[in-house]
């Protein structure tokens, strides 16, 4: 995800999937409305779906170095759905 600045304005370009098997829950955003950075942490929020139902999102994430276990993931969902904690696997990457 990315910030592309034009001559009139600054739009954010990527999306965002996340998926909890255990709870049933596969989202997909449809539109990422916020995103700033501060420092190794980033606020990413738009609106999505699960499933067909539409629904609001709020996600952070902490970029605490290489390898990724010690970043931190954290979404709500408008639905009720919350779910937080360090990366299983892979990496955060602020830059």
């Amino acid at each position: 995800m990315r910030l592309q600045k034009s001559k009139k304005k600054t739009t954010v370009v990527g999306g965002l999937s996340y998926s909890d098997p255990a709870s049933n829950v596969s989202f997909s955003s449809t539109k990422v409305t916020t995103l700033t950075f501060n420092g190794n942490q980033a606020h990413i929020a738009g609106t999505g779906k699960v499933g067909k139902k539409k629904v609001s999102f709020s996600v952070d994430v902490t970029d605490n170095g290489f390898p990724g276990t010690l970043d931190l993931f954290s979404i709500s969902l408008s639905d009720g759905y919350a779910a937080s904690g360090n990366l299983a696997t892979g990496d955060i990457s602020i830059r």
